[in-house]
């Protein structure tokens, strides 16, 4: 999780009223102003403090203002990459968008149905069931929220963290019986997940990585949900793709452990 995606998940879990939330607005409403800006031009423009916005970097997981600064100018230079969901298109409009936006569809479904195994899917579930704890570290959010229900219904243990301090917190508190899906974006502007992923494998629990195609975290991986090099011409189509798993492992979990628990309930909706 690079930088900008780190305050955007902070704001987000973040009540209305939160003086944190209001830096964080302040930043990014100002983000133009951010590339060359001091701790206290930060301050500032925000109408905070120093103090302040420390604190706000120590929950994102940043140990100094400088280390802070130097990735968010990074992105600030190159922001229209950052924040580019589809491929570039010299003169984009609303037909172009639409196409691109189907294909990004088209050729998720495709990698899905033709590199989905039934045998690997089975065995997370039997994994899930035996497990006494389940963390989701930066996964994607639609297809969690599913598979968190349905674990939380046969009394399992979940968490859901974004921010790397968070993840490394729980995973200082794994056991034996516990289960860690990660999404891990590698690229230089990414905080390392290395220590993270050490306390996992210290601690015995299973770690269930999204791929791990030049992946430098794959020595760490027990289990991974999509293997080899995928040639991508949508780099969106990623996390589509692993929606769709986690929704595959939801349904296939629901329905071995929870469906007759309703049965008595069900009725006719057609």
């Amino acid at each position: 999780m690079n930088v900008l995606m780190s305050l955007i998940s902070l704001y987000n879990r973040l009540p209305a009223e939160s003086t944190y939330r209001a830096v964080i607005k302040g930043i990014l409403n100002n983000l133009d102003q951010m590339a060359d800006a001091t701790i206290f031009d930060m301050a500032e423009i925000t109408s905070s403090s120093r103090t302040t916005i420390w604190r706000m970097l120590k929950m994102i997981g940043y140990n100094s203002y400088g280390e802070f600064h130097h990735e968010l100018k990074k992105i600030i230079t190159q922001y229209s990459y950052y924040n580019r969901a589809l491929p570039v298109d010299p003169r984009p409009d609303f037909n172009s968008i639409v196409h691109m936006a189907s294909g990004l569809l088209k050729e998720s479904s495709d990698i899905i149905i033709k590199t989905a195994s039934e045998s690997m899917a089975l065995s997370i579930v039997q994994l899930l069931r035996q497990a006494d704890h389940i963390s989701f570290y930066d996964f994607p959010n639609t297809s969690t929220d599913f598979l968190i229900q349905n674990l939380i219904m046969t009394g399992k243990d979940v968490g859901l963290y974004s921010l790397w301090p968070d993840m490394n917190r729980d995973a200082g508190k794994l056991t034996p019986h516990s289960v860690v899906f990660a999404y891990p974006i590698e690229s230089q502007d990414m905080k390392d997940m290395t220590p993270v992923f050490e306390k996992i494998r210290d601690n015995r629990a299973i770690l269930i990585l999204a791929d791990e195609a030049k992946s430098r975290y794959a020595s760490y991986a027990d289990y991974v949900l999509l293997s080899g090099n995928l040639s991508l011409e949508y780099p969106l189509s990623r996390r589509y793709i692993f929606e769709m798993l986690l929704i595959i492992i939801s349904e296939l979990y629901r329905e071995k452990y929870i469906s007759d628990k309703f049965t008595a309930y069900k009725t006719d909706l057609t």
